[in-house]
C-alpha cells in the first residue's frame, strides 16, 4: 500500500521542519511562484469586478485543489477485489489562515475525505499560513450584480443530465438558480456554457454561473477515478453558498448511482464510487457548518428517482432538447472526436437505458455514442461486463423482498442511517425505487428487441451484441467463469503448440512462455503481483488480470515433482487466494500422463466453478 505525503508550499513557513522519512514518495504542490504548479482559476461568466474573499473560504478553495490534485496525481496500488491493495495512504501539509478551525476539523474532514476517496486514510497536518493577509482572491464575484443577488439556490453544475434536470426543474418552478461547474476539459467547459444559455433562452432569464478550472500544469493525472473531485465541488459551492449568503445548495444526481450498490462480486470495496452518497453529503455539510459557522443545506431532489425519472424531469420542463447536449460519459477524452460518448461506460449505459425507457431516444442521437451498446459488438472485458453486469444486477434485484434487498446489500442500512426522516419510510422509498429502475431496464430491453426483431431473427445482429448476449443467458453465470474460459481457451492450445517437440525444463521456463502467448493476444498481466500476507506468510500469484481479478498458476509435474507437493500447492493456492481475487486458473503442464483423467482430477480438486484446472499432456 502506498504511502504518500503532500507537501502544499505557497504559505508555508520556512522552517517547517517536514520530514520525509518513511514515506513512498512526495508531492510537491505550489499555488504561485517560479516553482507553480497548481492552477486554479475561478472566474463569473458575467462580469470581472473582483472581491476579496474571507480567510475561511480562500483556506477551503485552496484545500480543495490541493486534495484533487494529489488524489489525481498519485496513483494506486496493485488491485485485489476488495480494494485493499487499490488503497492508498496519503498525509497532507496544507497552511491555513484559520488554523484553529482547521485543527479542531481536521477529524471531520479526514472522515469524509478518506470514505470519499476509497482511501486506506487521508490525514491532513494543518501549519499557519505564512502570508494570511495576501494571496489570490480566485473567485471573481460582483457583490451588487442583480444575477447573484438574486438567486436563492445553488445548483452543482456538472453538464449532465441529472444536473441539468436539476437546474430545469427549479427554473421552471419560477426559482432562480446560480451555477456552479467545475471544468475538466475544454469540451466539458463548452458543454456547460452551451446548457447555460440553452436554459437561459428557454425560460427567458438571466442565468448566473461560476466555473472553476483546478488543473496540475506539469504533468498529466495518473489516476482518473476523481474520487476527490466531489469535494472540490462541494467546497467551490459552500464558498459561493457562504459569500453569497445563499443557503441551499442542490447536488443533483439519481438514486442508483447515490447508492451506487455494486453490479458484480467485481465491484465490491472502496472501488464503488461515493460522490454524492449520503453519508458524503451529510459529512460535508456538518464539516461546512463547523468551519463557516453558519447553517448550509446541501440537498438531493433526485434522492429517491431514477435515471428514466430524471430524464422525465427534464422532459415535463420542456427541456427535451438540451438532452443531446449534455454530457454523460467519464471516458470523453479517450472517445473519437465527432461522438462525445463511448457508449458502453456505466454513466452512458444507464444514460441510453433511461432514453430509451423514457421513450426519449429521439432526444438522445445513437450518432453520438462510439458503440450502441444494445446492437454493436462488444469487446470483452469491462465493454462486454459493464451491460451485462447491469441487466444482471437488475433482474436480481427485482426477486428481492425489502428485507432481502436489504440482507444482500448492507451497504443500504448504513446509508439510510445518513438521510433524514423515517428510516423505515426511506427504506421503502429506496426499495421501491430498484423495483422500478429494474422495470425500466426490462422495459429498455424490450423495446430494443422489438425494434431488431427481425435482425435477431434473421441473424443479422453481431453475435457479441448485447441483444444476443441476452438471448444466450451469459448474463445469468458469473462474469468470472467466461474469463477463466477466455483464459484457459487462448493458453493451453498455444502451450502446447510451444512444446510440442520439448518439454519447458522447468516451471519458470513455462511461465515465460505463458507471459508470451497472454501478451501476444492482447492480455496485459502482471507477473508475480499482488503480494499479500497469509497467515503471516508472504505470498504472490505466478500472474494476475486486474480487470477481471483473476490469477493464474503454474504448474510443472515431471518426473521430478511429488504428486503429493502439486495437489498440495493447488489446495493451498485456493485457501489462500479465495479473498484476494474472483477467480483462479490452474494450468498443469505434465511431461507424461500422471493424470490419467483430468476432468475427474479437477472435480476432486474443487467444485468451485470459480476454481478452474486444466492440464495438458
Amino acid at each position: 500500500m502506498k504511502h504518500t505525503l503532500v507537501i502544499s508550499h505557497t504559505g508555508l513557513p520556512l522552517a517547517s521542519g517536514i520530514s520525509e522519512t518513511g514515506y513512498d514518495q512526495t508531492e510537491h504542490l505550489y499555488l504561485e511562484g517560479a516553482d507553480k504548479n497548481l492552477e486554479i482559476r475561478f472566474s463569473n461568466i458575467e462580469q470581472k469586478i473582483v472581491a476579496n474573499l474571507s480567510p475561511i473560504s480562500r483556506d477551503l478553495l485552496e484545500l480543495a485543489a490541493v486534495l484533487y490534485v494529489a488524489d489525481t496525481s498519485i496513483s494506486r496500488g496493485k488491485t485485489d477485489v476488495y480494494g485493499h491493495d487499490w488503497q492508498r495512504r496519503i498525509h497532507v501539509v496544507m497552511p491555513v489562515r484559520e488554523l484553529k478551525t482547521w485543527q479542531r476539523s481536521s477529524d471531520l474532514l479526514s472522515e469524509l475525505c478518506t470514505y470519499l476517496s476509497g482511501d486506506a486514510g487521508i490525514t491532513l497536518d494543518f501549519r499557519p499560513h505564512r502570508r494570511p493577509a495576501t494571496g489570490q482572491a480566485y473567485l471573481e464575484f460582483p457583490a451588487p450584480a442583480p444575477g447573484f443577488q438574486g438567486a436563492d439556490q445553488i445548483v452543482l453544475f456538472s453538464g449532465g443530465l441529472d444536473s441539468l434536470a436539476g437546474a430545469a426543474t427549479l427554473l421552471n418552478k419560477g426559482q432562480a438558480p446560480l451555477l456552479v461547474s467545475h471544468r475538466s476539459s475544454p469540451m466539458r467547459a463548452q458543454v456547460q456554457e452551451s446548457l447555460r444559455k440553452e436554459l437561459a433562452d428557454k425560460f427567458g432569464q438571466r442565468l448566473p454561473a461560476i466555473s472553476v478550472w483546478v488543473t496540475r500544469t506539469e504533468k498529466q493525472a495518473v489516476d482518473n477515478t476523481q474520487r476527490l473531485r466531489s469535494f472540490l465541488y462541494m467546497s467551490l459551492a459552500a464558498v459561493a453558498a457562504y459569500e453569497l449568503r445563499i443557503g441551499q445548495v442542490f447536488f443533483c444526481e439519481n438514486a442508483v448511482t447515490t447508492f451506487n450498490l455494486p453490479l458484480s462480486e467485481q465491484r465490491l470495496g472502496s472501488r464503488s464510487t461515493r460522490t454524492t452518497h449520503p453519508r458524503v453529503i451529510s459529512l460535508f455539510q456538518r464539516l461546512a457548518e463547523q468551519i463557516m459557522r453558519r447553517a448550509l443545506r446541501f440537498e438531493n431532489p433526485f434522492l429517491f428517482a431514477t435515471k428514466r425519472e430524471v430524464v422525465e424531469c427534464l422532459l415535463r420542463s420542456g427541456c427535451a432538447g438540451t438532452v443531446a447536449t449534455a454530457l454523460s460519459c467519464t471516458r470523453t477524452w479517450a472517445v473519437e472526436r465527432t461522438k462525445r460518448h463511448c457508449g458502453t461506460c456505466f454513466q452512458c449505459l444507464t444514460r441510453r437505458f433511461a432514453t430509451v425507457a423514457a421513450n426519449a431516444e429521439g432526444n438522445d442521437p445513437v450518432d453520438d455514442y462510439v458503440k450502441d451498446v444494445f446492437v454493436h459488438g462488444l469487446a470483452k472485458g469491462a465493454e462486454r461486463g459493464n451491460p451485462l453486469d447491469w441487466v444482471k444486477f437488475n433482474i436480481d434485484v427485482s426477486q428481492l423482498s425489502p428485507d432481502g434487498m436489504l440482507h444482500a446489500y448492507p451497504q443500504l442500512p448504513q446509508a439510510i442511517a445518513r438521510i433524514d426522516g423515517d428510516a423505515q419510510a426511506n427504506a421503502q422509498q429506496i426499495y421501491g425505487m430498484y423495483q422500478r429502475n429494474a422495470d425500466d431496464v426490462k422495459t429498455a430491453l424490450l423495446i430494443k428487441q422489438n425494434q431488431h426483431h427481425d435482425a435477431l431473427l434473421a441473424g443479422k445482429l453481431p453475435s457479441d451484441c448485447l441483444l444476443r448476449l441476452i438471448g444466450s443467458g451469459i448474463h445469468l453465470r458469473p462474469r468470472i467463469i467466461e474469463c477463466l474460459e477466455d483464459l484457459e481457451a487462448v493458453l493451453v492450445p498455444q502451450l502446447k503448440m510451444s512444446f510440442r517437440r520439448n518439454h519447458p525444463a522447468n516451471e519458470r521456463q513455462l511461465q515465460d512462455q505463458a507471459e508470451v502467448i497472454l501478451r501476444a493476444a492482447g492480455y496485459a498481466p502482471w507477473r508475480e503481483l499482488p503480494e499479500f500476507a497469509f497467515c503471516i506468510v508472504g505470498t504472490k500469484p505466478d500472474f494476475s488480470f486486474p480487470e477481471s481479478e483473476t490469477f493464474l498458476e503454474m504448474k510443472l509435474l515431471d518426473d521430478s515433482t511429488e504428486r503429493t507437493k502439486v495437489v498440495d500447492g493447488i489446495l493451498a493456492d485456493i485457501e489462500k487466494y479465495g479473498r484476494k481475487c474472483q477467480g483462479v486458473l490452474f494450468v498443469i503442464y505434465q511431461t507424461r500422463p500422471f493424470i490419467a483423467d483430468p476432468g475427474q482430477f479437477a472435480r476432486e480438486i474443487s467444485t468451485d466453478p470459480t476454481v478452474r484446472i486444466a492440464v495438458i499432456g
